[in-house]
């Protein structure tokens, strides 16, 4: 019987080989070639026909994993392989670059970037796996593009000693829009300001949600909400915020917070080229910010019955929206009355997560030797920044994976060579260019308070409000700490409830942070914000 299945299987993967069209003899040349003895588990990529215009296809093609068995991978069960990567159970991860693949082409998958280990090296035992083909790059999240396209997931088994194959069908993702719910709309505007930056049109998108009492004799304040990275393949991480927030609110699964009684909840996007944009402007992303109050918040005011004064606008983020809130009002106090940030990406790069960018050689390792954490849970650490870095590079290995480091470099960071972020290190060692970290200094939220206390101090102490956690997940707490000690030393805290202010909560991570209950202690003080300034009654 052995014999045989192994017969079988070496007939199947002949004639998928002399079924391979001519793309294949171009792309198919492993990058290493196996080890003697062992066999690359031969995978076979077929563009089924597509209703997306313009092909031939290129872009980045990527076989996601999770392992399935005895020794099943920790990760949510509701997910799937092509919702990697995953931080709690970092998972086999391999790419290539593909050109001018047409429908009905067949190519086997020759990956040139792999993680953890080479695509021969894979582990015996049984795998759920999926392949995408990521054309787009707009957007942290492949799932949210229409032009992408990917397989159905399939179930394969790596045995010693026998060939493995599996086939992978690319189908088009198609392009969810806009649902239609009570209460929602979604908002678009071209921007002149980024199509010319980014040499083709840029649209800028907002999900608006109206007030719970709407009367459209009356004019409301706004709620600003900047999204963090994509928690779903569905909702979030973009203007679909908004769009969730009208989806909850129709269905009553949850009550409805007073502020938004009498105020609009406007949910910005800030996805680009390379993930999260933060809303700054910026040497690889273009006038970001310049587009969001020129274009987008104008535009926005001329067509809903929004109040135009500082007071009535207020930001609120989380995570990388929360760093949006606090860099946007205190840059711009002249457009935003307030702002309340949650677990705030870094704010002082002394503790750029569990590192000082300034001081260290690698980013990789710390002074102990090491492998710096990025990603903890319950007091454990589950992922490490090589590892996370060596996932980024599968999906983008010139830093236009989209991810969050993606995000970060290409914020921060001056424009390479080749038209991508320059690395604020080297991807396969950690080692850290200073050149680069110099020039994230005008980054530095607490770094900049310190170089100008006259400019930020009056906005920190009577318009800034930042909640972080002790225990957060990405060890974003310690850089709040640090900012605070900053703005006390300074004298630039105002009294909680009336100014601003920064706390670290004790016994918090950086999902309870985001929980219902700790937002709501959030939307009671915007209330009483609007209240004071007499924006809602």
């Amino acid at each position: 019987m052995t014999i045989n299945r192994l017969s079988a299987v070496a007939r199947l993967i002949a004639v998928a080989a002399a079924c391979l069209g001519p793309a294949a003899v171009a792309q198919s040349q492993p990058a290493n070639a196996p080890a003697a003895g062992r066999t690359e588990p031969f995978f076979q990529i077929v563009v089924t026909p597509t209703n997306i215009p313009n092909p031939p296809f290129s872009g980045r093609l990527t076989i996601y994993m999770i392992k399935q068995g005895p020794e099943k991978a920790n990760v949510d069960r509701k997910l799937g392989p092509a919702d990697g990567p995953f931080f709690t159970d970092p998972q086999p991860m391999f790419s290539m670059e593909v050109k001018d693949l047409k429908e009905g082409d067949q190519i086997r998958f020759r990956p040139d970037q792999t993680f953890p280990f080479p695509l021969k090296d894979l582990p015996p035992g049984r795998y759920w796996a999926g392949a995408v083909l990521d054309r787009g790059r707009e957007h942290s999240s492949w799932q949210k593009e229409g032009m992408n396209l990917s397989s159905p997931y399939v179930n394969f088994e790596v045995v010693e000693g026998k060939e493995t194959f599996a086939r992978f069908e690319l189908v088009e993702n198609p392009e969810r829009l806009p649902k239609v719910i009570k209460d929602f709309e979604y908002f678009t505007v071209k921007s002149d300001a980024l199509s010319k930056f980014r040499g083709k049109d840029v649209t800028l998108k907002a999900g608006v949600v109206f007030p719970t009492n709407y009367d459209p004799s009356k004019t409301y304040p706004a709620v600003y909400w900047v999204h963090g990275f994509p928690s779903t393949s569905d909702y979030g991480g973009d203007w679909r915020d908004a769009e969730r927030e009208a989806w909850i609110r129709m269905n009553k699964s949850r009550p409805t917070h007073p502020v938004f009684e009498n105020a609009f909840f406007i949910a910005l996007d800030a996805q680009g080229p390379f993930g999260h944009t933060l809303l700054a402007d910026s040497a690889n992303n273009g006038p970001v910010s310049q587009a969001l109050l020129t274009e987008l918040i104008p535009a926005l005011e001329s067509k809903f019955r929004l109040i135009a004064k500082p007071e009535a606008r207020v930001l609120r983020g989380h995570s990388s929206g929360g760093w949006s809130a606090i860099w946007l009002t205190m840059n711009h106090p002249e457009v935003f009355g307030a702002a309340w940030a949650s677990c705030p990406d870094p704010v002082d790069f002394r503790a750029f997560q569990a590192s000082n960018i300034y001081d260290q050689k690698n980013i990789f390792t710390g002074a102990d030797g090491k492998d710096t954490p990025s990603y903890r849970q319950g007091g454990k650490n589950l992922m490490t920044v090589r590892q996370e870095n060596a996932m980024e590079r599968v999906l983008g290995p010139n830093g236009e994976s989209g991810q969050q480091w993606s995000s970060w470099q290409a914020v921060f960071g001056p424009r390479g060579d080749n038209g991508n972020p320059k690395p604020l290190f080297n991807i396969a060692t950690g080692a850290i260019d200073q050149s680069v970290a110099e020039a994230w200094k005008k980054y530095d939220i607490s770094l900049l308070v310190k170089s100008d206390p006259a400019k930020f101090g009056p906005v920190f102490r009577d318009r800034i409000r930042i909640v972080a956690a002790e225990n957060d997940n990405f060890f974003l707490g310690e850089s709040v700490k640090m900012l605070a000690k900053t703005l006390e030393g300074a004298k630039m805290l105002g009294a909680r409830g009336t100014g601003g202010y920064v706390e670290v909560r004790p016994n918090e991570d950086h999902g309870t942070l985001a929980s219902d209950a700790a937002f709501n202690k959030l939307w009671d003080e915007v209330l009483e914000h609007w209240k004071r300034s007499k924006m809602v009654p």
